[in-house]
């Protein structure tokens, strides 16, 4: 691509949605993050962003109904999945459409599979072109085809992954806290992680590293710890991760616009 390499938002589902509460959202805080985003472009031209939302009280009440029960996931559990995520996907895209943004919608169970050589990606083309036009695509945690059956693909995966695909060099996960606490009691953020490319060094650590992300809400993706060593396998070095509170208006924006909020991540 001639153009900068795009900046990817991770919209997770513990911000668009209330976790707590099946099949809600929060369209006021999706709004808002909206218009965030288009402040943003407008007043950065030449920057261009993907963006990727998280399944919240949609994708991951129902995906843990299908293991608790059958302990895998069948043909049923695939297209039930996704049609709730297909809804969740909706909502958002028509609230950043009404707010300005040009989004197109992609369905990520059509553009990624599962091989046995990893998680395959069938449309990069497509994305590079919408971005060429001036859409900002957005994608979101998903059930997928795998060689033997169907598996999740989070949407820290994609993020990650559509990070070293582009060349991006900064990342947002926009959340419902600060941050990774170093100490939940004392409300005390780690403001800055160095990770290597070396996935077991940060396995190793990761019991050092709680977060509030992990308290009180099951997560079939895995919570921090999935995004932490998802970028240990397909983060670049010089790739800078932010974590940050999408329920503090304005936060977005100044963090887009270089303000050093929540925890920063760097890939060395």
């Amino acid at each position: 691509m001639k153009s900068n390499p795009p900046i990817i938002i991770k919209l997770g589902g513990s911000v668009i949605t209330n976790k707590r509460r099946p099949l809600s959202t929060r369209k006021r805080v999706i709004k808002r993050l909206g218009l965030e985003i288009k402040k943003f472009l407008q007043n950065n031209p030449d920057e261009k962003i993907i963006l990727v939302h998280g399944g919240g009280s949609f994708g991951h009440p129902l995906a843990k109904k299908f293991i608790d029960e059958r302990g895998y996931f069948d043909d049923d559990a695939f297209v039930r999945i996704i049609h709730v995520m297909r809804e969740l996907n909706q909502i958002v895209c028509k609230i950043l459409i009404d707010v300005g943004l040009q989004v197109y919608p992609i369905q990520t169970s059509c553009v990624f599979r599962y091989e046995r050589g990893g998680l395959v990606f069938l449309s990069q083309n497509l994305l590079e072109e919408a971005l060429n036009r001036n859409l900002t695509p957005l994608l979101h945690g998903d059930i997928v085809i795998c060689d033997s059956g169907y598996t999740i693909l989070s949407g820290d995966t994609i993020v990650a992954y559509l990070a070293k695909s582009f060349g991006s060099k900064r990342v947002f996960f926009v959340t419902d806290v600060s941050g990774i606490f170093l100490d939940f009691e004392k409300k005390k953020i780690i403001r800055k992680i160095s990770i290597g490319s070396i996935k077991s060094k940060i396995r190793s650590h990761l019991p050092e590293i709680p977060s509030i992300l992990e308290y009180g809400v099951f997560d079939v993706t895995g919570g921090i710890r999935t995004k932490l060593v998802e970028f240990t396998k397909y983060g670049q070095p010089g790739l800078i991760i932010t974590i940050l509170n999408g329920l503090k208006p304005g936060n977005l924006y100044k963090s887009l616009s270089g303000h050093r909020l929540g925890t920063r991540i760097i890939v060395v």
